[in-house]
């Protein structure tokens, strides 16, 4: 079995959507997180495996907690579309 590794901005999952499921389903495919919007997008997705370092984009923390770049709807997206996410 192939692992496939993105960092980029997000135009991945584009690009899986376009490649052959048969194709997609025998690699494993782990995607660098970002800001919300990018780690919203690619959790999204049925293509991914693996979100990794979903705090990587830059978030103003706040004054007494630490920004993990995940919350409840990104959590309950990765569990409804089987997605670990890796820090």
């Amino acid at each position: 079995m192939d692992i496939i590794c993105f960092d980029g901005n997000g135009r991945e999952v584009e690009v899986l959507k376009k490649a052959p499921f048969t194709f997609i389903r025998e690699k494993i495919i782990i995607l660098q997180g970002g800001d919300d919007e990018l780690n919203r997008k690619n959790l999204s997705s049925k293509y991914v495996d693996i979100l990794l370092d979903p705090h990587q984009g830059y978030r103003k923390d706040k004054i007494y907690q630490k920004d993990s770049g995940l919350n409840e709807v990104l959590c309950k997206l990765a569990k409804e579309n089987d997605i670990a996410i890796g820090f």
